[in-house]
C-alpha cells in the first residue's frame, strides 16, 4: 500500500480544518454579546461598559453604557464641598451672593440677599474740597 494517498488525505484534512477556523472565529465574534459593549474614553482614561466613575468635578457620578457616558448622580462642587441639585450656596465676600446648584451640575447666581450683606445700602462718596 502506498503512503502517498494517506499523506494527501491527511493534508486535505488539515487544510479543511485550517480554512474552517476563521469562519468559526468570525461566527463567535458576531454572536458574542460582549463585543458590542464598547468602552468610554474621558480625560485620557478608558472606562469599560457598566463602569461607574467620578466626573472631573469629583462630585458627580457617571456611567459608561455601550460607549456613551451618562450621568448617574449630578452634583455641584464649590469650596471643596459637593452640593445636590437645588441646594442654595452662600458665596462671595461676606456670603451675600446666593448661588443655586442646577440639575446640570452648574452653579448659577440667584438674587442676592441684601440683608445678609454687611455693606449693603452703604453709599460711598468722596469728600469734596471746599
Amino acid at each position: 500500500m502506498s503512503t502517498l494517498p494517506i499523506t494527501l488525505s491527511c493534508l486535505l484534512l488539515l487544510a479543511a480544518a485550517s480554512s474552517a477556523k476563521p469562519a468559526l472565529d468570525r461566527a463567535k465574534k458576531t454572536s458574542d454579546p460582549n463585543q458590542w459593549k464598547l468602552p468610554c474614553f474621558l480625560g485620557g482614561r478608558v472606562h469599560f461598559h457598566g463602569a461607574v466613575f467620578l466626573a472631573e468635578n469629583r462630585c458627580s457620578r457617571l456611567q459608561c453604557i455601550y460607549g456613551r457616558i451618562y450621568f448617574v448622580d449630578i452634583k455641584c462642587f464649590h469650596n471643596n464641598t459637593c452640593y445636590n441639585a437645588g441646594d442654595n450656596i452662600r458665596a462671595g465676600q461676606n456670603g451675600c451672593q446666593l448661588l443655586k446648584c442646577q440639575r446640570n451640575g452648574e452653579l448659577r447666581p440667584v438674587q442676592s440677599d441684601r440683608s445678609r450683606c454687611r455693606d449693603a445700602g452703604i453709599k460711598w462718596s468722596l469728600p469734596l474740597d471746599s
